[in-house]
């Protein structure tokens, strides 16, 4: 009978291999921490960087609104300076040709 060599099974394979040893298992943890740590950082770099050129655009869309808004109220300014008043006497009181309604809602 021909004796053929199997490999052995999975959870033995798993004990035969050899243990990471205690300072291997912290290295791997400190590994891990680090590169999750890097990556918090990395992204809020990336955040900041956003945010940054969100400001920048917002600061530029303030400046350019005030900018228009001066040029309005320069444009409102002149408007003022020019428009004469009328002079009294041809201000016309409306009250006197008003014709007067009976009231109807509140007679008894």
């Amino acid at each position: 009978m021909e004796y053929r060599r199997s490999k052995p099974a999975r959870p033995l394979h798993c004990l035969l291999s050899p243990a990471e040893s205690r300072l291997e298992e912290h290295l791997s943890g400190v590994a891990q921490s680090t590169n999750l740590a890097l990556d918090c950082v990395r992204a809020s770099i990336a955040d900041c960087q956003q945010l940054r050129f969100l400001l920048v655009s917002a600061v530029r869309f303030v400046d350019e609104q005030e900018q228009r808004l001066t040029a309005r109220e320069a444009v409102i300014e002149e408007v003022l300076r020019d428009m004469v008043p009328p002079s009294p006497s041809q201000i016309i009181d409306p009250l006197p040709r008003i014709e007067n309604v009976e009231d109807t809602e509140h007679a008894e």
